[in-house]
């Protein structure tokens, strides 16, 4: 079966809930210091990087107000560099960047029915 757009801005939309209910309840150190959780939400953000990659260019073009490269990037990183993960930084990531974007994809989603 062929995935379309709608099908990635779903599983975006899903890693970002599975993030915020990882990290739900819990401050930093917590995070930090809980392995399963940590790469719990490394995944989450691996997922949305690779549905960013895997977008169209024309949804990337029509909201160029997200930072399709920088998400990109970040899952770049993140697979490519597990012994240096600044967990501050993924948490940082979930707790500031993911709510807006959230936002962003369910408009986009509303958009395209």
């Amino acid at each position: 079966m062929r995935r379309d757009s709608r099908d990635f801005l779903k599983e975006i939309l899903r890693a970002i809930e599975d993030a915020e209910e990882i990290t739900t309840g819990i401050d930093l150190q917590t995070f930090a210091s809980n392995k399963e959780k940590l790469y719990s939400t490394i995944h989450c953000l691996e997922i949305i990087g690779e549905a960013v990659k895997s977008l169209p260019s024309e949804i990337k073009v029509k909201y160029a107000q997200i930072p399709w490269k920088k998400i990109a990037g970040m899952r770049d990183k993140l697979i490519h560099g597990y012994f240096s993960v600044d967990s501050e930084r993924v948490w940082i990531t979930v707790k500031r960047d993911l709510p807006p974007l959230k936002e962003i994809i369910k408009e986009i989603l509303n958009d395209m029915e």
